[in-house]
């Protein structure tokens, strides 16, 4: 008959982790939230990279009014690309407006992206157009700014330059920790 093997260190450590409860829960925290890191990084492995200067863009509100990208020179600038049909940007709007409401020197702006007409972003962003600026996007800075899913947003400094970015829903939280 062959005695059985003394456990290894390895299951010793995993079993005393799990031997409380508030171990097994730090230990689960800690693997929920890597695994949630992993897939933003997944997710926005494609987007511009942090340090690059933002590309320049001239785009029209819903009220007709032109805004470029450098009228925001000498703030953190937070965008948010969108699409109406997004269920998770709808989420998230409420988002930027509290960031906005929050930190009045930061400029939240809004790119409405993948759209049918006007009257779609219209619907979509209510009255938080009153709040930050909402803008027409077009294919053109789509594809500059590297957006293939809904919602992306690109955080950028007081130069311009990009220091954060990110692909799906960021809470208010999140948001602004990316802000400081």
């Amino acid at each position: 008959m062959t005695e059985p093997r003394p456990p290894s260190p390895l299951s010793r450590v995993w079993a005393w982790t799990r031997a409380k409860w508030y171990r097994r829960w730090a230990i689960d925290l800690v693997i929920i939230v890597f695994v949630m890191w992993l897939i933003g990084r997944y997710q926005s492995r494609k987007l511009l990279d942090d340090a690059h200067i933002a590309p320049a863009f001239s785009l029209p509100d819903l009220e007709g009014k032109t805004h470029s990208l450098d009228d925001f020179r000498g703030k953190k600038v937070l965008i948010q690309f969108f699409a109406p049909w997004c269920t998770v940007c709808s989420l998230e709007s409420d988002n930027w407006a509290r960031v906005q409401e929050l930190r009045d020197d930061i400029a939240v702006i809004a790119v409405a992206l993948a759209y049918e007409d006007k009257g779609s972003v219209e619907r979509f962003v209510g009255d938080d157009r009153l709040i930050y600026p909402v803008l027409l996007g077009t294919d053109a800075v789509q594809s500059a700014y590297r957006v293939e899913s809904f919602p992306t947003f690109y955080i950028l400094d007081e130069e311009g330059r990009i220091t954060s970015q990110s692909v799906g829903y960021t809470t208010t939280a999140g948001l602004l920790l990316r802000l400081l």
